[in-house]
């Protein structure tokens, strides 16, 4: 149950959208801070181990030119490998 004080804030919102004409897909929804988190995507959990190679191998390579070696890997590798991850 929402206290007063809660109640109040939504009435206002709810006065102020009209008051305005604020659309709501303009209203960012807040996220929840206790939320899970999403697990990482295959080419995340590639694309960081490959980089920690890459970079040792080429330590003057820039972020950009590790993430084109490591999305061309990820474009060539089969899709059993790609199962892996």
């Amino acid at each position: 149950m929402l206290a007063f004080s809660e109640k109040l804030a939504k009435l206002a919102q709810y006065v102020n959208h009209f008051a305005h004409g604020v659309d709501h897909k303009d209203q960012k929804k807040k996220k929840d801070p206790n939320a899970p988190k999403k697990p990482l995507s295959s080419y995340l959990i590639f694309s960081v181990t490959r980089q920690r190679d890459i970079k040792a191998k080429n330590p003057s390579a820039t972020f950009a030119e590790i993430s084109k070696i490591v999305s061309e890997e990820w474009k060539n590798l089969s899709e059993e490998k790609k199962k892996k991850y």
